[in-house]
């Protein structure tokens, strides 16, 4: 019997952690209420997040937090995507640092993968 398999819109990697993008920018804005950034750098941030993940959703599949949303994307791209729009964006080394330990832990990525990634050498092209 075949089961059906979510994939990443992004990167076509299965779909293991089966949160939306909405769910995922909740993360992400958790997160950011407490760097040392002003508000309109939080905002911006969390725009360019949004405008560069892909807008298709080939999934059947919700969301298990909210139970709203089809899946579009993994984790990993997702949190890998946000970190790029971080470094582009400029923020100081040490946010960038504490974004890669609190989610690269939470959700044990490989950091090296994401570290390559963020300097341009990832096998995938992501953002």
């Amino acid at each position: 019997m075949l089961t059906e398999q979510n994939l990443c819109v992004g990167c076509y990697e299965p779909i293991t952690n089966p949160l939306c993008e909405e769910c995922h920018i909740k993360q992400i804005k958790i997160w950011l209420e407490e760097q040392a950034l002003t508000r309109s750098k939080k905002i911006e941030i969390i725009a360019v997040i949004k405008r560069a993940l892909p807008k298709e959703v080939m999934n059947k599949n919700i969301c298990i937090l909210c139970r709203k949303h089809a899946l579009s994307i993994w984790s990993y791209y997702f949190f890998l995507v946000s970190a790029r729009v971080l470094k582009k964006l400029g923020v100081r080394q040490a946010i960038l640092k504490n974004f890669l330990e609190i989610f690269d832990n939470h959700h044990n990525y490989n950091k090296c993968d994401i570290l390559l990634a963020l300097k341009g050498k990832a096998s995938n092209n992501v953002y």
